[in-house]
């Protein structure tokens, strides 16, 4: 595994593991959260949080 893929792969399970907890607007809006993902273009993050968020949608369809 690359690098790049390396801290993309604990970039989206950072975000995915916010998203189970309940602390999604802690990583995204506050300056502890946001020293995490500071160096990754906006548009990566965005889409790793719309991809997840997707996932356990459908996850938790009854």
């Amino acid at each position: 595994m690359s690098i790049k893929a390396n801290v993309d792969y604990w970039l989206y399970r950072i975000i995915e593991r916010a998203i189970e907890e309940g602390k999604l607007f802690e990583l995204l809006f506050t300056e502890n959260g946001r020293r995490l993902w500071k160096n990754y273009p906006e548009k990566r993050v965005r889409k790793y949080v719309c991809d997840i968020l997707r996932r356990h949608s459908h996850g938790n369809r009854t």
